[in-house]
């Protein structure tokens, strides 16, 4: 809430990591409306996490590979701390978890990114042609603008440069 009271008033962009699509609906509505309210429009950027390959087969195998290395007690353990996001992106997944597919809590969205590596934990996962669709119908919701990330980055980023952004 602080923040989007902040971001109504003052921000050229509300910033907000990937959360489910309905979410993220009713939080730009919250935020066009305390925008309204100071006569301000505002706009919208997403931090959105990628993986994609040719097949959303290939794209899972990949999620797969890096899960190995996942301690599951410390994902289904009550987490501490007071990252308003962290808690939020936390309530989008139902538990227990057991496989990564436990965490894709709609179509090509997974919640566990920050398992694999630092930062958020919403991203987008499957095939060129879905990621592609996703990220449209996040345009559709209103994003106006987006970082896009992946790890190894040189290398996802030639790939979503070439296969995902043409589509």
């Amino acid at each position: 809430p602080a923040a989007i009271a902040t971001a109504g008033g003052y921000a050229d962009y509300y910033l907000s990591w990937l959360e489910p699509f309905d979410a993220l609906r009713e939080k730009f509505a919250e935020v066009r409306e305390r925008s309204a309210a100071l006569g301000r429009r505002p706009r919208f950027a997403l931090r959105v996490e990628v993986l994609a390959r040719e097949t959303e087969a290939e794209a899972w195998a990949e999620i797969e590979r890096g899960w190995s290395q996942v301690d599951l007690a410390a994902v289904n353990a009550p987490s501490g701390g007071d990252s308003v996001g962290a808690a939020r992106s936390r309530a989008f997944v139902r538990g227990p978890v057991r496989t990564p597919r436990d965490m894709e809590v709609e179509p090509q969205v997974w919640g566990g990114f920050h398992l694999l590596r630092g930062g958020p934990a919403f991203g987008l996962v499957g095939s060129y042609a879905q990621v592609a669709a996703r990220l449209e119908e996040l345009v559709e919701i209103g994003a106006d603008s987006f970082i896009l990330a992946a790890v190894p980055h040189l290398e996802e980023a030639y790939r979503i440069g070439s296969e995902v952004l043409p589509r």
